[in-house]
This record gives C-alpha cells, structure tokens and sequence, in this order.
C-alpha cells in the first residue's frame, strides 16, 4: 500500500461552493487538466459508478465509495492490479476553507501505479485544487 496526502487552506470559497464543483462529475475537465473527459449516467451518488478519461492514459471505472455534503467526497479508480483510492475532506472553519486531498494506492502492481499515477497526483494536486478553487469561486 502507498498512502500520500495534502492541505490546501482559503477563505476565498466555502465548503458549499467548493461542493457543488466536486459533486459536478461530468465537468471535473474543466479545472483538471490532466482530465479529458468524464462520463457519468444519471446523478452522482453513493456507489454510482462513472468513467474517466485521463489525457494520455486509458478510460477508467471509478465508483463514488464517499458522498456527503458538503465535507465529503471520495472515489475509487479501477486499476489493473490495483486500485486508487482518493478523497476530499472539506473542513470548514469560520471563514478558514481546508481541503484535504488523500490518496491511496492498494494492490500487486502499487508500486506501477505509485510511479505511474499517484507522486503525479501528489505533486499537482495543491495546483489542481487552486483550479478546483477558482472553479468554485463562480458557484
């Protein structure tokens, strides 16, 4: 198992806000650019399956494992050999904004997907979530 996280703080959004651009699956390429699409049937939820298309990489299956409004939001990547697991924690304090970006990579092929996916995730992931900010910033 491989397991890496990061904190990205603002008072610039709210936990409402920032929600509503998570829970907007099918237009998550609009502030990843490491996402060229999302397809999704019917309304995100718990346990509902969705397909995501990385640039460069094959279409996936993920399934929504974690949803509740507006602190919650986590999702499981169907890997070959392996899954990945990826949560968002909104903790609102006050005016303070905390998202805390987990992921977790499980599996035989960990160490592939750790190399291939997960540092990539990691060391963009407080640049994705400032996108993910100024996304919300418009609801």
């Amino acid at each position: 198992m491989w397991s890496q996280s990061f904190t990205v703080s603002t008072t610039e959004v709210n936990a409402g806000q920032v929600w509503k651009v998570l829970a907007d699956v099918s237009r998550w390429h609009e502030w990843d650019s490491e996402i060229e699409w999302t397809r999704i049937d019917g309304l995100p939820g718990l346990n509902q399956d969705f397909y995501l298309k990385p640039k460069g990489g094959p279409k996936t299956r993920i399934t929504i494992s974690g949803f509740e409004e507006p602190g919650f939001f986590a999702d499981i990547s169907h890997l070959l050999l392996g899954k990945m697991y990826t949560s968002h924690t909104l903790t609102q304090n006050g005016p303070e904004l905390t998202i805390r970006v987990e992921i977790r990579i499980t599996g035989l092929l960990t160490f592939l997907w750790k190399k291939v996916i997960g540092e990539n995730q990691i060391s963009g992931g407080p640049e994705q979530t400032r996108r993910l900010i100024e996304k919300a910033k418009l609801k």
